[in-house]
C-alpha cells in the first residue's frame, strides 16, 4: 500500500471520482472560526445547492495500526474549529471499537483503503490489461549554426572571447545565448524547440523505430535577433537547427491497486489502479477509479519530483 503523502493523493483522487459534483482541494488550508488560523486537513469537500454550502472536511490516516478513539476526537474537535457541517476519516488499517462508536455519535463517516490482492483485481470485469503502454518522446538537439547578420563587419569581432564564449564554435542548446530585441527576452535552442516545433518534430517518428532526423532554418533577418559573443550582441541572419526525436515504448504495470470500503456498512465504494513511469527527472502517474455505485470511470494524471 502506498504511504504518507502518496496515500493522501490516492484518497483524494477517489474522493473527486465518487463526489463529482464538488469542488474537492487536498490538502486545503481553513481559517479556524475562532482564532481565523489556518488549520490545514487533507482534503475539503464543498457541495452547493443553490444559496446552500455544505463542508466536509477528510482525514487521511495511514499507520500501522487501526484509528484510536482519540483520534476521532481530534477529527470532531477540527471539524468544530473549521466549521465543517461533516467529516469523514479513511484509514488504512481500519478502526478500534471505540473508535467506531464515537465516530458513529458525532457522525462522523468512516472509510477504509484496502489493498487488492492478485486474484481479486483480476476479476475487476473493468479493467482488462495488466499493464499500459506508454509512448516517451524524446528529442537532442545535434547541433546549432547561425549566419550572422550582413552588416556585421567580422573583422572587428574579438575572435579570442568568441572562442572561449563558444569553445570549438558550438552553440550550447541550453543556455540562453539569443536575445530578441523586439521583446528583451534571452532563450535559449531549445526554448526553440518547445516553443514552436515540438509536434512538428514527432510527425514522421514511429514508436519504438530508430531516431529521425530533422532541420528546422529560421530566417530572422531583420527582426532584430541577436547572438552574445561575450562583450556584446551580433544580429544574426539565419539560425539552423539540426535534431533528432525517437519515441521510448516502455510497458508500465499497473500497481496499487485497491478499493475503499465504508468501514461502517462494509460495502465497497470505489476501486482503484494505477501505473507510473519516469520522464525527464520527474514521476508520472496515471490512475484509472471506478465508482462501483454509478459504474463510472474516470482517468487522473499526476506529476511529481523524483
Amino acid at each position: 500500500m502506498a504511504k504518507g503523502k502518496e496515500f493522501e493523493s490516492i484518497v483524494a483522487i477517489i474522493t473527486r471520482t465518487l463526489i463529482d459534483e464538488a469542488e474537492v482541494k487536498s490538502p486545503d488550508f481553513l481559517p479556524d472560526i475562532e482564532t481565523g488560523e489556518l488549520r490545514q486537513v487533507d482534503c475539503s469537500i464543498v457541495s452547493k445547492t443553490g444559496p446552500y454550502s455544505l463542508l466536509i472536511i477528510q482525514e487521511a490516516r495511514d499507520r500501522k495500526r487501526p484509528v484510536s478513539v482519540s483520534y476521532v476526537e481530534e477529527v470532531i474537535q477540527k471539524a468544530k474549529s473549521v466549521g465543517a457541517q461533516k467529516a469523514a476519516i479513511v484509514s488504512s488499517k481500519g478502526f478500534s471499537c471505540h473508535a467506531r462508536k464515537k465516530a458513529a455519535s458525532n457522525r462522523i463517516d468512516l472509510f477504509t483503503l484496502d489493498e487488492a490482492e492478485s486474484e481479486d483485481w483480476k476479476r475487476w470485469s473493468w479493467i482488462s490489461v495488466e499493464e499500459l503502454t506508454v509512448h516517451l518522446r524524446r528529442g537532442e538537439i545535434r547541433d546549432v549554426t547561425i549566419q550572422l547578420d550582413d552588416k556585421v563587419d567580422t573583422k572587428a569581432i574579438n575572435l579570442e572571447l568568441l572562442s572561449k564564449r563558444y569553445p570549438e564554435g558550438m552553440i550550447p542548446v541550453n543556455d540562453k545565448v539569443f536575445y530578441d530585441g523586439k521583446t528583451g527576452f534571452w532563450f535559449s535552442p531549445s526554448d526553440i524547440m518547445k516553443s514552436s516545433h515540438v509536434e512538428k518534430l514527432f510527425e514522421r517518428v514511429k514508436p519504438g523505430a530508430p531516431p529521425v532526423q530533422w532541420k528546422i532554418k529560421l530566417d530572422v533577418s531583420g527582426k532584430e535577433v541577436y547572438v552574445d559573443v561575450g562583450d556584446s550582441k551580433l544580429p544574426i541572419k539565419t539560425l539552423c537547427i539540426r535534431a533528432q526525436a525517437w519515441i521510448e515504448v516502455e510497458e508500465s504495470p499497473l500497481k496499487h491497486l485497491a478499493y475503499t470500503r465504508d468501514a461502517q456498512k462494509g460495502q465497497r465504494l470505489a476501486e482503484y489502479a494505477e501505473a507510473s513511469f519516469e520522464h525527464e527527472g520527474e514521476k508520472v502517474s496515471v490512475a484509472l477509479v471506478r465508482d462501483k455505485q454509478k459504474g463510472a470511470i474516470r482517468a487522473f494524471g499526476k506529476v511529481s519530483k523524483i
